[in-house]
């Protein structure tokens, strides 16, 4: 039975042995005993491995072999280190030069002092990693956030930094500092909350879709300290800032095209109620994908409804028309393409759904030129005079 388990424990034993070993490999760490009675020193493969050392040449003194690969600007970090080898738990960093010439970083650390029942030292041990790319790593990582830094200071942009959770403002730029009248001292101990005039809870919930990159574009109003408030767009995107996940936010100042915006809207929504109260039926045609728009009273002077007319095509303009319109029609649009003429405004008669014949005056433009000249968009409107038109007829027959 005892042999059984002392069979188990040598398993046990050997594949704790393994995963120490695969572990060392992985991480690249070698390790060193020191016995202090005979003064042999015993290495790890990897230990071989770390220094490129020929771990067959027996003519090899290991001290020199490391001192022969140190860089002549860290010898004496060994040497402190190795005159301090009985404190225990030390860590030092150096760098190492390999056949090749390329430089490795290392990091060395002597462990616990083995001492016998008399107290005196035995041996010590010691582990030694390559630590190349991680230094690598961080210096890489370090020039990026110098480079971030200065975009970031000197860029024309708003911008600021911002923690996702909080919405503490952890850094913001001059522009941000010229735009909201805060030094950039100041609006780092401000609140995102300060500025936006959202709903805390709502801005939050932004905040969030933003860290989970489910939206990065934003509208919002912020306040600046004069107490003036603007419109902004916002460009929000997680990014890792010295260890942490903070929103990266650039600003624009969109007030004064939001207000042009609104300005249109009214401009159009007040050209719309004139043309309406007006009773004209008007048209565009995009020249170049024969598109054709009307709006509602275009087809209402006709008999038809948009729906009906969809899709409208121009070959159908030319149906509608009376033959003897025809002629004074395509003359007319070809003095207005060719810019001889600027507009024209004519009187002609179309087809109704019902079949009789309706008089209507045309008034036309070209609204679009090509730089060579060419006619892109043509435009006009259509105004119902068929009473008018009778009455003309009766009078000049009377």
């Amino acid at each position: 039975m005892k042999k059984v388990r002392k069979s188990k424990d040598s398993i046990k034993l050997k594949e704790v042995n393994e995963n120490l070993l695969q572990a060392h490999i992985i991480g690249k760490m070698g390790s060193w005993k020191w016995n202090l009675a005979t003064g042999k020193v015993e290495w790890s493969k990897m230990m071989y491995d770390i220094f490129k050392i020929d771990s067959e040449d027996k003519s090899i003194k290991l001290e020199d072999a490391i001192e022969n690969v140190m860089h002549p600007d860290d010898l004496h970090i060994v040497r402190a280190a190795n005159a301090e080898s009985f404190a225990p738990d030390k860590t030092v960093q150096y760098r190492i030069i390999w056949p090749d010439k390329s430089i490795r970083y290392i990091m060395a650390h002597t462990g616990d002092v083995v001492k016998d029942h008399n107290g005196n030292p035995t041996y010590i041990t010691g582990m030694v990693q390559d630590i190349t790319n991680q230094i690598i790593k961080d210096i890489e990582l370090r020039d990026s956030e110098e480079r971030f830094s200065l975009m970031f200071s000197k860029h024309s942009s708003i911008m600021l930094l911002i923690e996702q959770d909080s919405g503490k403002i952890i850094d913001a730029n001059l522009a941000a500092q010229d735009f909201y009248g805060y030094t950039i001292e100041h609006l780092c101990k401000m609140n995102i909350n300060e500025i936006n005039v959202m709903q805390e809870d709502a801005l939050k919930y932004e905040r969030r879709k933003a860290s989970r990159e489910e939206n990065n574009y934003f509208v919002f109003t912020h306040k600046l300290k004069s107490g003036e408030v603007r419109t902004v767009e916002a460009h929000s995107s997680p990014i890792d800032y010295k260890g942490s996940i903070s929103l990266f936010s650039i600003i624009n100042d969109i007030t004064e095209r939001t207000n042009m915006e609104i300005l249109i809207r009214k401009e159009r929504g007040r050209f719309k109620n004139i043309i309406e109260s007006a009773n004209v039926g008007t048209w565009e045609i995009n020249l170049k994908t024969k598109e054709v728009k009307l709006n509602s009273r275009w087809a209402e002077i006709i008999g038809y409804t948009l729906e009906e007319l969809h899709p409208f095509k121009v070959d159908v303009l030319s149906e509608l028309v009376h033959p003897e319109d025809l002629k004074i029609t395509r003359e007319m649009v070809r003095k207005v393409f060719s810019d001889e003429i600027k507009f024209y405004n004519i009187e002609i008669r179309l087809k109704h759904k019902n079949g009789e014949w309706i008089w209507v005056e045309v008034k036309a433009k070209v609204a679009d030129r090509a730089q060579d000249g060419s006619p892109l968009q043509f435009s006009g409107s259509n105004l119902e005079i068929s009473a008018r038109k009778k009455t003309e007829i009766a009078l000049e027959e009377s």
